[in-house]
């Protein structure tokens, strides 16, 4: 299921995913990091290679042709890692936040379960660094990632109907009685 990247403050009106099950709009994700990291990374360690296989290869030398095996095998798991991996995401799908993450199951919170969404640091968003998200048995914290948290917990809270502190959940409206004994 791909839904399209828009900005965390946009309306999830009309945003389908390609099987047209519902609404989907991915609010962040990693893809820009990891892209710089390949196409810094890639270069560097193809030109080690080269070099390495080079040395190898005119020096006859035992060491150097397992550094450029070595070294050639770290290219080819960069290569397989940047087509098969899918960067990991923080998408609303329908009435679900997930956190889709590569080689592992998407973490999904419902939005009934949701009570609070706030900042690694309370009542501070633009200081956080992260966005926590407290449930009704649980609390998740997503990780850093491409749009600022300060965007993330307004849309959140939001999406979710809700403030940055828990309300409280099924607490009698009088004062407390006690039980006839």
């Amino acid at each position: 299921m791909r839904g399209r990247v828009v900005d965390a403050g946009a309306s999830m009106a009309g945003m389908a995913d390609a099987d047209g099950a519902g609404d989907v709009e991915t609010l962040a994700t990693n893809g820009p990091q990891l892209r710089r990291q390949r196409n810094l990374f890639l270069p560097v360690y193809g030109a080690m290679a080269v070099v390495y296989g080079a040395a190898a290869v005119l020096d006859h030398d035992a060491f150097m042709t397992v550094a450029a095996g070595l070294i050639g095998l770290g290219v080819a798991f960069i290569l397989l890692a940047a087509h098969y991996l899918e960067p990991a995401s923080i998408t609303l799908v329908g009435t679900t936040l997930e956190y889709r993450r590569p080689l592992r199951s998407p973490l999904r919170v419902e939005r009934a379960d949701v009570v609070a969404v706030r900042g690694s640091i309370p009542f501070h968003p633009s200081w956080s660094d992260r966005v926590v998200v407290e449930t009704t048995n649980r609390t998740v914290t997503l990780p850093r990632s491409s749009a600022s948290p300060a965007t993330l917990i307004g849309r959140l809270q939001e999406w979710a109907g809700v403030g940055e502190t828990p309300v409280a959940v099924n607490q009698p409206d009088g004062p407390p009685t006690e039980a006839a004994p």
